[in-house]
């Protein structure tokens, strides 16, 4: 597999592409150094593709995705019946700048606020 053990609070450099590019976040195509918060962008696109029930990017090819993200900072279409609360969720997850981000811990507390708002009904909006 691709998985390390890595130090959370340290990036890295990536010297070499692996991985899905449909997931990939756009710092590991432009050789900037990566961070944990990598998997919190792709875990964004997984959210999306399970809400929308199909793939992120449709027919396009690696190199088409790799350019809309890293160059025209795009990200995959999201449903527009996906209540504002989740989609809310997942731009926080892709964001283009790191740190901008939620951690993994505060990732976890934002899908439980979300989930409870959504037992409310449909007037939640966003987080």
């Amino acid at each position: 597999g691709l998985s390390r053990t890595k130090d959370p609070l340290k990036s890295y450099l990536v010297t070499e592409a692996g991985g899905t590019p449909y997931y990939m976040a756009p710092e590991v195509f432009t050789a900037k150094r990566t961070h944990a918060k990598a998997d919190i962008y792709a875990l964004g696109v997984i959210m999306n593709e399970a809400i929308c029930a199909r793939p992120p990017w449709g027919s396009d090819t690696p190199f088409q995705v790799i350019y809309a993200v890293s160059v025209k900072h795009e990200r995959p279409v999201m449903d527009k019946r996906c209540p504002p609360i989740v989609s809310s969720l997942i731009e926080k997850c892709w964001a283009d700048d790191v740190s901008k981000r939620p951690s993994a811990v505060e990732l976890l507390l934002l899908i439980d606020h979300c989930l409870e708002q959504l037992k409310q009904g449909p007037s939640a909006t966003s987080i």
